[in-house]
């Protein structure tokens, strides 16, 4: 098996984000729209994440709200929606189905695709990423891919910031010796004791006696350890796709005329046409509410004489 990891590190933003608003002059590009930053917490709330224009003025994950207002007038923000993460991971795992039937959710933060099947159908990994990035840019996300023989170890390369495929187990045990020990998903008790001891690598803790390793934190560790390394089986639930496309969008300010909604229809539609693909199907109807905030939504419905998954075309109908 040869698994691809596709890991959000920016999610919390994007999903607020990535409704974007056209500037004046249609370029096809969002416009800014001055500082934004995602909030966790409560008294006090502190910054989770930041984007480019308030990293601009300062502010950094971890800050304080009320020192980040101060140091970058017109700050907006909003709490962190868990609920919109993983509506957009569910959204990006119907519109992934198109390249694999074995997809899996890894929350709160990643995908992870079994390709080792459908390689040859693309021709090679390269091919197949090419295809797969730009349209994962295209729905509004900035990923960090990384693939290995396993799920744990994909994730681990993946949540470490690594763009690296590894496709060999004895490759795959020294890239994740390299990492730093956070990215085995333990509970942070066991991670503050690990850094106690002077372990800073995966591989720190390999060097480690198994059995005393497991007396000291527990034989969930070594079982991370082994699915990693694909010592163990690591069964993932798999992701099974609804029979009827649904998906929303969030628009990160309210737009006064229809021409901005375009925008942010495009990675709608391109979602929908990736659900299509995947299931070699066509849209013989397409729904769109556009919801307001002083009446109630306007409904544009669209009837195809012919099935169509073109995103291009069903674009121009709505």
């Amino acid at each position: 098996m040869l698994w691809l990891a596709l890991h959000l590190p920016r999610l919390s933003l994007e999903v607020f984000q990535r409704g974007g608003i056209l500037p004046p002059v249609a370029t096809g590009e969002a416009a800014p729209a001055g500082p934004f930053a995602v909030t966790a917490g409560v008294n006090p709330a502190r910054v989770l994440l930041p984007d480019e224009a308030a990293l601009r003025c300062g502010v950094v994950p971890g800050m304080a709200l009320s020192a980040a207002q101060t140091i970058a007038p017109g700050l907006r923000t909003k709490p962190r929606d868990a609920s919109l993460e993983e509506a957009a991971l569910a959204g990006l795992a119907r519109w992934g189905g198109q390249f694999t039937p074995t997809l899996s959710l890894a929350p709160p933060d990643a995908l992870l695709l079994e390709i080792g099947g459908c390689l040859r159908l693309f021709g090679g990994l390269a091919p197949l990423l090419e295809g797969l990035r730009p349209g994962v840019t295209e729905l509004g996300f900035d990923p960090v891919p990384a693939s290995a023989p396993t799920a744990a170890g994909a994730l681990m390369l993946a949540r470490s910031g690594l763009e690296t495929h590894v496709a060999d187990r004895a490759v795959l045990r020294q890239r994740l010796g390299q990492l730093c020990i956070d990215t085995l998903d333990t509970p942070p008790g066991v991670l503050a004791a690990l850094q106690r001891l002077g372990l800073r690598t995966v591989e720190d803790c390999l060097r480690l006696p198994r059995d005393g390793l497991a007396r000291r934190f527990g034989q969930a560790l070594l079982d991370r350890l082994d699915r990693a390394l694909g010592l163990q089986p690591d069964p993932r639930l798999p992701y099974v796709a609804p029979e009827r496309f649904s998906s929303r969008l969030v628009l990160p300010v309210p737009v006064p005329d229809a021409g901005q909604v375009v925008f942010g229809l495009r990675r709608l539609v391109t979602e929908l046409a990736g659900f299509l693909a995947g299931r070699d199907a066509g849209a013989t109807r397409v729904v769109l509410h556009l919801e307001h905030e002083d009446h109630t939504p306007t409904v544009v419905a669209v009837d195809l004489s012919l099935p169509s998954r073109d995103p291009a075309h069903l674009l121009v109908l709505l």
